[in-house]
């Protein structure tokens, strides 16, 4: 099990609980948690409005998730997540969210350090609100009231003695007849026995989300370690996810 906790800007007190067991070949990974919504400052931090002083947003989700898979031989598998959440803010309409997603993976290469991996999916989303603006009693944070799209992905990781690289890239169509795309990748670098310095850079475009994202990061061993680096890439859980 995993328990994890902080506080936010606003203190309040977030967390989640999760556990993970196996039947036969699937694998279950339950989940319960209290979070900040990070899509937007208005959603994370909230506002004021200067004039009448009134704070809103600083939005919250409290939700369960479950996700499953199957590992149906060394070079294929399926996965599927669905999560059921509640939202709320400082002056904020209340909301519910149902999201669902699903796809099958195939490793065309698949050796102990290197691997590229072929991965249909799709994704169902809904919101009871649409409160994505950032006027007052709005959360700023994406929430269609449905969104339904289909994407495939090819994905190439490969570890050396003292590197470790990841390079995806995506295509997506959504209900909407509303193409998307998105690339990511990753490195890490063994500077000595104790050192690791790595980073990592995502982008996504969309009509209605194109977040841009990276990362810079150092990962320290007190105890000497030149052992294999982490295949693919991982950097340190952001902030807002503990």
């Amino acid at each position: 099990p995993k328990i994890s906790g902080n506080k936010t800007k606003t203190n309040a007190l977030v967390g989640g609980v999760r556990t993970y067991f196996d039947w036969g070949t699937w694998s279950f990974t339950p989940s319960i948690y209290h979070r900040a919504i990070d899509n937007s400052l208005l959603a994370y931090f909230g506002d004021k409005d200067p004039r009448t002083g009134i704070a809103w947003g600083a939005v919250k989700k409290t939700g369960i998730s479950l996700s499953v898979s199957d590992y149906i031989n060394e070079r294929s598998g399926i996965w599927m997540n669905s999560a059921f959440e509640t939202l709320h803010g400082t002056n904020v309409a209340s909301n519910t969210k149902f999201s669902f997603m699903g796809g099958y993976y195939y490793h065309f290469i698949y050796k102990p350090n290197e691997r590229l991996t072929f991965g249909p999916s799709m994704m169902f989303m809904h919101y009871g609100k649409d409160l994505s603006g950032y006027t007052f009693s709005q959360g700023g944070y994406y929430s269609p009231q449905m969104y339904l799209s289909t994407s495939l992905s090819l994905a190439y990781m490969r570890r050396f003695n003292n590197t470790s690289i990841y390079a995806q890239i995506s295509g997506s169509l959504s209900h909407s007849t509303t193409f998307g795309g998105g690339i990511e990748a990753a490195i890490e670098q063994r500077l000595g026995s104790h050192l690791v310095v790595g980073t990592s850079i995502s982008a996504i475009k969309s009509d209605d989300y194109s977040p841009l994202t990276g990362m810079l990061y150092f990962r320290y061993y007190y105890d000497a370690y030149n052992g294999d680096l982490y295949m693919p890439p991982q950097g340190p859980t952001p902030y807002v996810a503990w």
